[in-house]
């Protein structure tokens, strides 16, 4: 769980409504993290999008108290396909260091199938393993193309479960909508669509581990997205995750257009 909510953070960017317009451009965006009002880390994401392809490169560092107990940073680059009103992802590469250990994982999709897995050093399988299945591996996105959410309203964005596999965890984020809410930042002042989640594990977890069953049975996710200037796509402004340690926050100081 906690690796998978750590990409959840690394994602909290961008999702979507198609349009039928050419477009093409580029964004900026930036995110603090805290946990019960502490600030414990920021991210920034760069964002290339068209009418056919994304690209996005980000990264992640602790901050504030956090770096007290932990030197956590990373950086990643995402890409892939946008084909009728769907998101294919192509590759996924993260690259982090929590503590003194190097981490990396790279993932290869094939028409919304993962193909390549690749994790340094190796996942560790521990307790009531459930395995991934190959059946697990089809139709699902890295968790950064997962918050692309093809819509044609505010409201239907949240009409949409998120399918993610981060190179170890298979789970489904089922959405549904809950208010539209003001929200403004850097480059962004206007409404933002606040849909409420769930978190359902699938495969390459252990299934005794508490965290993840309390997460699934007790815990409570908000994800709020704004509209990503005149692309027809949304992104994530601000999250909300319940958690046994308390609620962790997500928000965007910034959400600016470079490009017109």
């Amino acid at each position: 769980m906690k690796r998978l909510l750590k990409f959840m953070a690394f994602a909290a960017l961008g999702a979507g409504a198609t349009t039928n317009s050419s477009f093409a451009a580029d964004f900026a965006s930036e995110y603090s993290i805290s946990i019960i009002g502490i600030n414990i880390g920021k991210s920034e994401f760069k964002t290339s999008i068209n009418d056919t392809q994304y690209k996005i490169s980000g990264s992640l560092n602790a901050s504030g108290i956090a770096t007290v107990f932990t030197s956590t940073s990373g950086n990643l680059t995402a890409s892939g396909k946008l084909n009728n009103n769907k998101v294919l992802a192509t590759a996924f590469d993260v690259k982090y260091k929590d503590g003194d250990k190097n981490k990396r994982t790279t993932l290869g999709f094939s028409d919304g199938n993962v193909t390549k897995i690749s994790n340094t050093p190796k996942p560790k399988k521990k307790g009531k393993w459930v395995e991934v299945q190959k059946s697990h591996l089809n139709d699902v996105l890295d968790p950064m193309a997962a918050i692309l959410v093809p819509a044609k309203s505010f409201k239907s964005v949240c009409n949409n479960t998120l399918k993610i596999f981060d190179g170890e965890m298979r789970a489904d984020f089922p959405m549904r909508y809950l208010r539209t809410i003001p929200f403004s930042a850097q480059g962004y002042k206007g409404d933002a669509v606040t849909c409420r989640a769930s978190f359902k594990p699938i495969s390459g977890y252990d299934a005794n581990k508490k965290d993840i069953n309390w997460m699934r049975d007790s815990g409570r996710i908000e994800i709020s997205f704004a509209p990503v200037g005149n692309t027809g796509y949304f992104a994530p402004v601000a999250a909300k995750i319940k958690t046994r340690i308390g609620m962790a926050n997500i928000r965007a100081s910034r959400f600016e257009a470079l490009t017109n």
